[in-house]
C-alpha cells in the first residue's frame, strides 16, 4: 500500500482542486445569471423603444411613398423625407438587430450555464414559443432582417434543445 500512496495523494489533490473549481464555477454564474436577470429589463426596455420607433417610421415611409405614388404630394419635395426616413429605417434596424441578438444569446448563455450549475432555470417552452412567434412577425413586418432573423431563430432552436435535454 504504501507504493500507493504518492498516487492516492495524487489523486486527492485533483479531484479537491476539481471541487474547488467546480465552487467558484457555480458562484460565477450565480453572479452573471444575477447581473443579466437586473440588466435584462433594461435592455428588453430599450429593445420595446426601439423597435416601436422603428414600426413608426416604416409606417410612416410606406404612407409618403403611397402619398407620391397617388400623386397626393409633390414627388420632389417628397424624396429628401423619403431619404431621411429610409436612412432612419436602416439605422434603427441595425440597433434592433443587434440588441435583439444579444438578448437571445445571452438568454441562451444564461439558461446553458444554470442547467449545468444545477440552478432553476427561468425559461419554459412557452416563453420561447412566443419569442419566435413574435420574432416570425417582426421579420414579416421588415423590423429585422433575414440575417439577423435567422441567427435569432437559430438561437430559440438552440434554447428549446436545451429545454428538452
Amino acid at each position: 500500500m504504501s507504493g500507493l500512496a504518492p498516487v492516492i495523494e495524487r489523486l486527492k489533490g485533483l479531484y479537491d482542486k476539481a471541487d474547488d473549481l467546480w465552487g467558484e464555477y457555480v458562484e460565477s454564474v450565480k453572479a452573471a445569471v444575477r447581473e443579466w436577470e437586473l440588466s435584462k429589463l433594461d435592455l428588453l426596455s430599450e429593445l420595446s423603444e426601439l423597435k416601436a420607433k422603428l414600426e413608426s417610421d416604416l409606417k410612416a415611409l410606406e404612407e409618403l411613398k403611397l402619398k407620391v405614388e397617388l400623386g397626393l404630394v409633390d414627388k420632389e419635395k417628397a424624396e429628401k423625407k423619403i431619404g431621411e426616413l429610409e436612412s432612419e429605417v436602416e439605422k434603427l434596424r441595425g440597433e434592433v438587430e443587434s440588441l435583439w441578438v444579444a438578448l437571445e444569446e445571452f438568454t441562451l448563455r444564461s439558461l446553458t450555464h444554470s442547467k449545468r450549475a444545477g440552478l432553476p432555470l427561468g425559461l419554459t417552452e412557452e416563453d420561447v414559443a412566443s419569442k419566435q412567434e413574435t420574432l416570425k412577425k417582426a421579420f414579416e413586418r421588415g423590423v429585422i432582417g433575414e440575417t439577423a432573423y435567422n441567427a435569432i431563430r437559430s438561437t430559440l432552436e438552440q434554447l428549446l434543445e436545451l429545454l428538452h435535454s
